[in-house]
C-alpha cells in the first residue's frame, strides 16, 4: 500500500490499480468527450504510480518536504497554497488525466503524448513548486524572488535526476523524459520565460494549463480568511485572490477531441462572500469581473497552452477556430462547509 499522504477520502490508493479500474479509465479516456473529475483524476494517478514506483517514491521522498516547508514560508509571505496534499498533487493527478484523455489511451498507441513524455510530466508536476526560495523573513520576499522559481525548480529536478543516490532508479529514462520532467517545472507558470515549442515538447504544458486553472478554497490557507471584515480593504488590490477561491467549491474538466474544446467548469458559492465583504451582497457579475481580474493572464496562458496541445495532437492549425477553451460557472445555493474538498 501507499504511503496515508497518497490516499484521499474516501478512496484507498493501492500499488496496482485492480483490472476493474484500469479498465474503467481506459473506457473514460477513449471517449470523444471525456470528464475530468475526483474519480478520473485518482485513477490517472495511480496510472502514474504504476509506470514506475520506485521512481515516483523517490520523487515523493526527494521533494515532498521542501514543497511543505517552503508552503509554510508561503503563508507567512500572504500567498495562497503550494502545498503537495493540496495543490501539486492535485495538479499531477488532473494534468496526467487530460494527457492520458487526449491520447485516448492508458497503453502507448502511437498518439501524443506517450508515456515517455506523459510519465516524466506527472513526476515533475508532483513537484512543480518546489523551487521558491526565501530569505530570513519570507515576509520580507519580493515579486522578483518568486519570479525565479520555475527556473530554479526545474535545476533542482536537474540536479535531482543527477544526485548518485538515486541515479540507479532513473536508469530507464532517458535524455528526453529527464528534460521532459524538468520542462513541466520550468514552463508551468505566470512567471515562466516564454515556452518555445522547438526546444521543448508541448505536452509539457498539460502542467501549466491544470496549475492555472486549480482555483479553489483548497488554495486558501487556515485563517488566510478572516469573516465579518470588507475583505476589499484588508487585501487591497490582491482581494480576488483570497474572496474568488473562496467562493470555488469543486474544479472540474471537460475535453471534447472533436470539438476540439476544453472546458474548466466551476462549481460557484456566492453565499460565503457575504461573510467576507462586511454583509454586502456579491453577485454573480461581480464574481465574474473579479475572477477576470484576478486571473486573466492565467486564463490566456491556459488558452493559449491548450491551443498549442489540439494543435499537436491533432496535427492541424486552429488559427481559425476562436473557442477552444471556456470556462463555466454553475451557481450554487446553500451555507458553506468548513470540511476539507476532496483532494486526491
Amino acid at each position: 500500500m501507499l504511503p496515508d499522504t497518497f490516499r484521499a477520502p474516501e478512496a484507498s490508493i493501492t500499488e496496482e490499480p485492480s483490472r476493474e479500474e484500469n479498465s474503467s479509465l481506459e473506457q473514460i479516456i477513449a471517449a470523444d468527450i471525456v470528464e475530468i473529475n475526483r474519480e478520473t483524476s485518482i485513477m490517472a494517478l495511480k496510472w502514474l504510480f504504476e509506470c514506475d514506483p520506485a521512481a515516483y517514491r523517490a520523487v515523493k521522498k526527494h521533494f515532498i518536504p521542501q514543497l511543505n516547508g517552503n508552503n509554510d514560508k508561503l503563508q507567512q509571505a500572504n500567498i495562497n497554497d503550494h502545498s503537495y496534499q493540496k495543490h501539486t498533487r492535485w495538479v499531477a493527478s488532473h494534468a496526467v488525466a487530460a494527457g492520458l484523455a487526449l491520447r485516448g489511451s492508458t497503453e502507448d498507441n502511437g498518439e501524443y503524448p506517450s508515456n515517455k513524455l506523459l510519465a516524466p510530466i506527472g513526476l515533475g508536476g508532483l513537484v512543480h513548486d518546489n523551487g521558491y526560495q526565501f530569505g530570513k523573513d519570507p515576509r520580507k520576499t519580493t515579486k522578483a524572488d518568486l519570479n525565479r522559481h520555475p527556473e530554479i525548480g526545474a535545476e533542482n529536478m536537474a540536479q535531482f535526476f543527477r544526485n548518485p543516490e538515486v541515479r540507479n532508479t532513473f536508469d530507464m529514462f532517458d535524455a528526453s523524459m529527464k528534460k521532459a520532467a524538468c520542462d513541466a517545472i520550468r514552463y508551468h507558470s505566470t512567471d515562466s520565460q516564454n515556452f518555445d515549442s522547438d526546444s521543448a515538447e508541448v505536452a509539457v504544458l498539460l502542467v501549466m494549463i491544470v496549475d492555472k486553472l486549480h482555483i479553489s478554497a483548497d488554495r486558501l490557507h487556515e485563517g488566510m480568511i478572516r469573516s465579518n471584515t470588507d475583505i476589499r480593504n484588508r487585501e487591497g488590490e490582491i482581494y480576488p485572490h483570497r474572496l474568488v477561491p473562496y467562493c470555488i467549491d469543486n474544479v472540474e474538466f471537460v475535453i471534447d477531441k472533436k470539438a476540439p474544446k476544453f472546458t474548466a467548469k466551476y462549481t460557484v458559492n456566492l453565499h460565503v462572500a457575504k461573510d467576507l465583504l462586511g454583509g454586502q451582497p456579491y453577485t454573480s457579475s461581480d464574481f465574474e469581473n473579479d475572477f477576470a481580474g484576478g486571473y486573466g493572464k492565467h486564463i490566456s496562458m491556459a488558452d493559449r497552452g491548450i491551443r498549442l496541445l489540439f494543435e499537436r495532437t491533432l496535427g492541424t492549425s486552429l488559427s481559425d477556430v476562436p473557442d477552444v477553451f471556456e470556462r463555466k460557472f454553475e451557481y450554487v445555493e446553500g451555507s458553506y462547509s468548513d470540511q476539507e474538498i476532496d483532494i486526491i
